[in-house]
């Protein structure tokens, strides 16, 4: 698991290589994808943490949207 200093901001770059370093790490629990690009090209991550995060999202499932 990535060292993640949660006393500072994290600027894109180091905080899209905390996130996929942890998908890589647990990808039982932890899926990432991109849903599109911001105005500047960059990804938009969507990290999903569930027991089973390859499943499809769907209204019947319990979210928390951060």
């Amino acid at each position: 698991m990535p060292a993640i200093a949660f006393d500072r901001f994290h600027r894109y770059a180091e905080l899209t290589q905390i996130v996929h370093t942890l998908a890589r790490e647990h990808p039982n629990l932890i899926a990432i994808e991109s849903i599109g690009k911001s105005h500047e090209g960059r990804d938009l991550w969507v990290v999903t943490v569930s027991t089973r995060p390859w499943l499809p999202r769907d209204s019947r499932r319990p979210a928390v949207l951060v």
